[in-house]
């Protein structure tokens, strides 16, 4: 066990005074070899570490000019003393240190360099950058900066450390050797907890400094031959209580504590080692663990197992940052807070205060219902136990006798979990007691003296289960409980697997529609029902869909209805990753909730998903979580203003036989030209002047990449690019050709890819019956739709010469990809002739006018698509019944109406000054052209103007509509929008 700092202190001061003696007796002048040993075992000995276990003297070492030299003491991986007799310039000892640098090896580089004289000290932290310099007769004042060699020491911890990722490839290198030689019934994940264990009681103070780095290195055979029968004997003394021991056990075991805690009470049989195994676990033991977050902890354990999970780690755990997000609005900001005001205070009444607040933080219990390896309850109980450590600072004066006697009154057993794994199950248990030992290790420097709970008394209770059958109350009894949190699974309603739906649909009840829910809204079912007639408050983190399109309505008017649940804060929509290379981007929500309204309510709204909220006050959040009323948004099959309708393209259904690529469209063009049967009058049936039949694309397109943009106006030719040649129409005649049609879907429309398709509606059978390879097509379009398990499709195999589903236009039509990415701020969309074939990847507006673009693209409807739409992915899915058909359109003036569409024709125009660009290049948020920008915010204005309103964010803009919306609904009659001519676009950029 580590000393306390008073007794640290007291040996620090004799130190002093018998070196101060040394050094007078000898007039001034120390000699460095005669006296460093002497010099640095007393040293060490402050601490109550023998320098023996930790470090040597004279280790060799070639120096930076090749030459050998000899580190006057060298604890490999922490400490490099260069030591000078009395009076010598220090900055040549640095100097002198730093050459033996390029010759360590990684795991031997120093964390802390030490130059001194004797007199005068300098210390340097490597990994921070800070610098101390002091003399002999100081040293007493800056003692704590050595803490690291009792194992004090200060932890900084990030989002994602590169020495996380060390770490799991130390013991993923140590697991990937064992698993070699290890039968898959051999139980090697929890032989390497216990080993994690160790490492890190090594390294914190658990046990003697280094002890069990010194039984690896000293007490087993180089060849590995022992090491698993040592390990498991070291296993049994931690299981065993100190008077229970063997007195005549080795005095290398008997030194380790007594643990308890039920680590080590599983029999296991002894893990076998070669030297290679030995050699990586001595790896493993130079490492310093005292630097892992405990937010890693669980999920380097998991890592540990699978190479991909360990070489991109930041996937597979959740930050501190995204952790707190969900924990600081639950509960630790108005704790926070309160204690403020509590130390702000002052009066008598103020300690009476004080200790009530720390008596109500021992009192908070916690649950994870999916808690994986426990990361949110680890970081929760740390965060308490700071709290904590505030009161105590504020309590008890530093030099007061009742310091040395605070004990923590916050432990383990008021934290919770479920979780259906069983290996992750017992990590959560294990990083809570690592976690535990950090914060008691906070407590003693704060107190000046040792504070450990080994043998360890107390244990989180988790348990292995599925969580959505498991009575909670089982588990943690309502009455007592605080909190519930944690980030349950992510499984979208149509990738769950038959056990998950069961699971879900037990949760509900076979409510109607649950099976359209995505899994984890079973969690808030459940724990809405769990909290009834209690203070217990929840946070979950989840995908934003189960707060968008159909999901919304189905899972939150059950929520609100029957079991009276109050959303009292929020983050909107944002992106929950690391910052590490090739991590999965997950689009997230967080919903904190209860059966009683906060007198504040918190949104937290992010301009840019991946970057930092903005808090906002908040009267009421509802479903879509958004400051409005309760008001849910349904499937509505007309639009509930007086605007045009809105339909589907086409579905082909046919197997993909329909469809052409650009090179497919020319050999079925050179069939048809070398087809006898054709028609020969080239005057009735002329192709332009790129090889197409007919007027093409005219509008180039932006696709779901997430760059996006758009080209507007532009006939595709034969190799591919866009063009400024706009044929407005053409002569078919009777050729062949007539049935070969541009087609468009999202991501052509989006991304300009050229495609064809084979049209065949009101084409007479005898221009294309004598085609084998238009009927060879149309017969496997045929068998196709026979071949399908719905009843409907094998009716179409009437029609093989058709699209399974014709909606294509008769007039010139407005096109919205149905999908689109979730990085750009206006889902592109643009005009079409009629000729061009949309599939139904796209919505269309048949015969709009230039008012209906202008508003659709603005930052109004396009806030009003990302609340409510639903999403395929991360990606924005556009719908009809759910975005379009409850919109809340504007009521324009005739002036206001002109101008919207000017700004619009004006957005066009730019569009189409970037003839090669597609809507993905020039709606991407980081090419987007600064003039397309500004045209886009001018006509943002006019649309504004014409609600009556502007608006400083997308938070407001939705409020506004559902507020609106609402009106509407009340007043249950529908805007009366005059509708206009179309207007005749001035050019050809208009489309």
């Amino acid at each position: 066990m580590a000393l306390s700092w008073n007794e640290i202190r007291t040996r620090t001061l004799a130190f002093q005074k018998e070196w101060s003696a040394v050094l007078n007796a000898k007039s001034g002048h120390a000699f460095e070899r005669q006296e460093t040993h002497t010099f640095y075992n007393d040293f060490f000995n402050i601490f109550g570490i023998s320098r023996r276990r930790v470090a040597s003297f004279e280790e060799p070492v070639k120096k930076i000019d090749g030459r050998q030299g000899f580190i006057d003491l060298f604890w490999k991986g922490m400490l490099l003393v260069e030591q000078k007799s009395e009076g010598k310039k220090l900055s040549k000892a640095k100097s002198q240190a730093f050459d033996y640098f390029p010759y360590l090896k990684e795991n031997e580089l120093p964390r802390f360099l030490l130059v001194s004289d004797f007199a005068n000290f300098e210390l340097y932290d490597l990994e921070s950058g800070e610098e101390h310099k002091f003399s002999l007769a100081d040293l007493h004042l800056n003692i704590e900066h050595f803490g690291f060699i009792a194992g004090y020491e200060t932890r900084i911890f990030k989002d994602l450390e590169p020495v996380n990722i060390e770490a799991a490839e130390l013991m993923g290198a140590l697991f990937d050797k064992m698993k070699t030689s290890h039968p898959p019934e051999y139980n090697l994940e929890l032989f390497l907890v216990r080993l994690l264990f160790c490492l890190f009681a090594d390294d914190t103070g658990i046990f003697e400094r280094d002890s069990f780095k010194f039984f690896i290195e000293e007490k087993t055979k180089e060849d590995g031959s022992d090491v698993g029968s040592r390990l498991q004997q070291l296993f049994d003394v931690l299981n065993t209580r100190e008077n229970y021991r063997p007195t005549t056990l080795d005095e290398s075991l008997q030194k380790f504590p007594y643990i308890n805690g039920r680590l080590f009470e599983t029999p296991t049989r002894a893990a076998s080692f070669d030297s290679d195994m030995r050699k990586a676990l001595l790896d493993c033991c130079y490492f310093n663990w005292n630097n892992i977050s405990p937010a890693i902890f669980g999920s380097l354990f998991q890592s540990v197992a699978d190479s991909d999970k360990r070489r991109s780690l930041g996937e597979h755990y959740t930050s501190e940052k995204n952790i707190l997000k969900t924990i600081s609005p639950l509960f630790l900001d108005q704790y926070e807070a309160e204690l403020d005001v509590i130390i702000a205070g002052k009066g008598y009444g103020r300690r009476n205060r004080l200790l009530d607040f720390r008596r109500r933080l021992s009192r908070l219990k916690f649950l994870d219902p999916a808690c994986g390896c426990g990361n949110f309850l680890v970081i929760t109980y740390r965060e308490i136990r700071r709290l904590e450590l505030r009161v105590i600072r504020e309590l008890y004066e530093p030099e007061s006798r009742l310091f040395d006697n605070v004990v923590s009154l916050i432990d383990v057993d008021n934290f919770y979990g479920i979780e259906i794994e069983e290996f992750p199950a017992k990590i959560a248990e294990v990083a809570l007691w690592l976690t535990d030992h950090t914060m008691n290790i906070e407590l003693s420097q704060l107190c000046g003296k040792a504070y450990a709970r080994i043998p360890l008394q107390k244990t989180a209770k988790i348990v292995c289960g599925n969580a959505l059958t498991i009575d909670w109350e089982t588990v943690a009894p309502r009455s007592e409980l605080s909190y519930i949190l944690g980030n349950p699974p992510f499984l979208g309603a149509r990738v769950m697997g038959a056990r998950q739906k069961q699971d879900l649909t037990g949760v509900f009840g076979g409510m109607k529609d649950c099976s359209n829910l995505d899994y984890v809204t079973a969690w808030y079912r459940k724990a809405a029902e769990y909290i009834q007639d209690t203070t217990i408050e929840v946070g979950f983190v989840s995908t934003n869909s189960i707060c968008q399109g159909q999901q919304a309505p189905i899972l939150w008017r059950n929520l609100f209805m029957q079991f009276r649940a109050k959303i009292n804060f929020a983050h909107q929509t944002f992106k929950w990753s690391n910052e590490a290379s090739g991590n999965a981007a997950v689009y997230c929500i967080i919903v904190g909730f209860a059966m009683f309204d906060r007198k504040e309510k918190r949104l937290y709204h992010y301009d840019d998903i991946k970057g930092e909220p903005k808090q906002i006050p908040a009267r009421n959040i509802n479903a879509y979580l958004v400051d409005a009323d309760n008001i849910f948004i349904e499937d509505r099959k007309k639009p509930l203003c007086d605007v045009s309708e809105m339909v589907f393209g086409s579905m082909p259904n046919d197997g993909g036989n329909f469809l052409l690529s650009a090179s497919e469209r020319d050999e079925l063009i050179k069939g048809i030209a070398g087809d006898p049967h054709r028609h020969s009058d080239e005057s009735q049936n002329p192709l332009n002047d790129k090889g197409i039949a007919g007027h093409v694309s005219t509008s180039s397109t932006t696709g779901d990449d997430g760059s996006g943009c758009v080209s507007t106006s532009s006939t595709t030719g034969d190799d591919g690019s866009g063009s400024n040649d706009v044929s407005t129409s053409s002569t078919i005649g009777n050729d062949a050709t007539v049935f070969i049609r541009p087609l468009v879907g999202a991501e052509e429309f989006i991304n300009g890819i050229p495609r064809f398709c084979i049209w065949l509606k009101d084409v007479p059978p005898n221009e294309y019956s004598k085609n084998k390879e238009i009927l060879r097509r149309i017969e496997n379009v045929k068998k196709h739709r026979q071949s399908s398990t719905r009843e409907a499709t094998r009716r179409l195999a009437a029609f093989p010469m058709l699209f399974g589903e014709i909606r294509q236009p008769d007039t010139d039509y407005l096109l919205i990809p149905s999908t689109s990415s979730e990085s750009r701020k206006y889902v592109p969309i643009g005009f079409m002739d009629k000729s061009t074939i949309s599939t139904n990847a796209n919505l269309l507006i048949p015969n709009a006018t230039l008012y209906e673009f202008g508003v659709l693209t603005s930052s109004m409807h396009n806030a009003w698509m990302r609340c409510v739409c639903g999403r395929l992915e991360s990606r924005y899915r556009y719908s009809a019944s759910i975005v379009y058909n409850n919109f809340v359109w504007c009521e324009p003036t005739e002036k206001q109406r002109f101008s919207i569409e000017q700004k619009a024709q004006n957005v066009l125009d730019i569009r189409a000054k970037y003839e090669n660009a597609t809507l993905a290049d020039l709606y991407n948020p980081l090419t987007m052209p600064a003039d397309l920008l500004k045209a886009h915010a001018g006509l943002d204005r006019a649309v504004e103007s014409a609600y009556g309103k502007s608006f400083t964010d997308d938070a407001e803009r939705v409020a506004f509509l559902f507020e609106k919306y609402r009106e509407l609904s009340e007043r249950g009659s529908l805007f009366k929008t005059e509708k206009p001519k179309r207007k005749r676009l001035v050019s050809s950029s208009s489309y």
